[in-house]
């Protein structure tokens, strides 16, 4: 804590630039990875609140940017260790230096583009973001359930950006995941605000990329669906529980209604003719094992096979309970879009 109180004092005193960032440098770093150290052995920084003030403080003169990655990782471990620290953060001006520093980190200067991502340093962004996750779990209306404040309000803007801004098809960058991460601490008045800003289609298109790695792809670096799935996943369940508008955006989108249409006058046609034909009512019973409409890589398709093969169950959970969702409760319209294998387990399970 000494140390670190003090090198604020040095390094505006110095008038050698390119020392004072040698010297920032070398003492974040050696800071960070001390404290890393103390918590993978379950061990509390001393006085952790005053640390993570003197670090706040440092974040606020003009380092680089690896410097200010170190500050960032250290807090993470102070305040995943130390409450102390993370009320010190809470309830002075903690939240306000992040959000600053996050959002010069990824907003475009010409906030009136709407907030436009132009990451200056994916490494900084990220670490800012997870911390900010770590702090919302300890008090999440601080850090972005009051868009009416100025800090919590402007990392929702951040977030909305590494979320929803345009990115390279089939993408998902570590900073997307992160802010996944973060979103799920949000409270059901984000979803909401997303949900009326129109944002739903590009919350599935980060959805979407995540499962085809792992279901289609089958990427090696993507097979751990409860960790790499099912956070984007739950995200995209709260939006579509989040009223009417909510969950109409999200169906729309992974049932089109013009596919519905076609698979619907089929099944009309089909109920006629097996009132006749005994032979063809078996087959239509049978059918009705598989999803009414599985259209090959279709975000629909891709829920029940999530729904009945995934091996773990947080992630098989939540793509049942999406699909439930989606018909709004309705058991023979689920059983009808999931077939009823997907959904005979999904009801012998229970939800998530």
């Amino acid at each position: 804590e000494d140390g670190l109180g003090g090198l604020g004092a040095v390094l505006e005193a110095e008038d050698d630039d390119e020392a004072m960032r040698a010297c920032a440098d070398a003492v974040c770093g050696a800071w960070a990875r001390c404290a890393k150290a103390r918590e993978a052995r379950g061990r509390v920084v001393e006085r952790a609140a005053a640390c993570a003030s003197n670090l706040l403080d440092l974040m606020q003169l003009a380092l680089t940017v690896r410097a200010y990655v170190a500050c960032a990782e250290s807090l993470q471990s102070l305040c995943r260790t130390s409450p102390d620290a993370c009320r010190e953060i809470l309830h002075g001006e903690g939240v306000r230096v992040l959000a600053t520093a996050l959002a010069w980190c990824v907003l475009d200067e010409d906030m009136t583009k709407g907030g436009l991502l132009k990451v200056v340093d994916t490494d900084l962004g990220c670490a800012l973001v997870d911390l900010l996750t770590v702090l919302a779990g300890a008090d999440a209306t601080k850090i972005i359930g009051d868009l009416e404040a100025e800090a919590p309000a402007l990392v929702g803007v951040c977030l909305r950006a590494i979320l929803l801004d345009e990115r390279p098809q089939w993408t998902v960058p570590p900073l997307c995941k992160s802010g996944v991460h973060l979103l799920l601490r949000a409270p059901e008045s984000y979803y909401a605000w997303l949900v009326a800003n129109g944002s739903v289609p590009r919350l599935l298109t980060l959805l979407e990329p995540l499962v085809v790695l792992y279901l289609v792809e089958r990427d090696p670096d993507a097979q751990e669906p409860d960790l790499q799935v099912a956070p984007c996943l739950e995200c995209v369940l709260r939006t579509a529980r989040c009223g009417a508008e909510g969950r109409a955006a999200t169906k729309a989108w992974i049932y089109p209604p013009k596919d519905d249409e076609r698979w619907r006058a089929a099944l009309a046609a089909n109920a006629a003719r097996a009132q006749d034909d005994a032979e063809f009512a078996e087959a239509v019973e049978e059918r009705r094992k598989h999803p009414v409409d599985p259209e090959p890589y279709a975000m629909r398709t891709l829920l029940v096979e999530l729904m009945y093969k995934c091996p773990q169950k947080r992630t098989r959970r939540l793509a049942g309970d999406l699909v439930l969702e989606l018909c709004g409760g309705d058991r023979a319209e689920f059983e009808l879009r999931a077939g009823t294998d997907a959904a005979g387990r999904y009801w012998k399970e229970g939800p998530s």
